[in-house]
């Protein structure tokens, strides 16, 4: 008899474990929820605000001199090199892997800055490893002067 005694007392627990279980993966779920949206939060926040809407934003040259000024920066002191600048605005015939980039910059800050920035890539030669690493950031034109606004690689 002390078996069934042990069934009956195991049986009455099992719904106050799945309450408990589900106890937990209900916290679980939305402390994962909070995480997404304050991360979310904090990306946006990084966005650059007050675009400036002046042909210089177009100028190849001026970008290429802010991406060589912003690199350390962004790369902490690194002593790398531009080797690319890839502008995102959409355009005919498009630009080979604009659409890929800008459909980042897009998820990142929106359309609008996306479609206002530069994407610029840099190679470390002086990197201690054996193949060169490569970074990319994009860079756009505010009413205060040229920024970088996220760093990819």
């Amino acid at each position: 008899m002390p078996r069934a005694a042990e069934r009956h007392s195991r049986n009455a627990l099992r719904p106050h474990l799945r309450l408990v279980w589900g106890a937990i993966a209900g916290l679980a779920i939305m402390i994962a929820l909070a995480d997404a949206q304050a991360n979310a939060a904090r990306s946006r926040a990084q966005c650059p605000t007050h675009l400036s809407n002046t042909l210089a934003a177009l100028n190849a040259d001026a970008a290429l001199s802010a991406a060589r000024r912003l690199l350390p920066k962004v790369y902490l002191g690194s002593t790398g090199r531009v080797v690319q600048l890839l502008w995102l605005q959409p355009q005919r015939p498009e630009l080979p892997g604009a659409p890929y980039w800008r459909a980042i910059a897009q998820r990142r800050c929106g359309a609008t800055v996306a479609n206002q920035s530069w994407m610029v890539a840099a190679i470390f030669p002086q990197s201690k490893i054996a193949v060169p690493s490569t970074g990319v950031f994009f860079i756009v034109l505010t009413k205060s002067g040229w920024v970088a606004w996220h760093r990819y690689r």
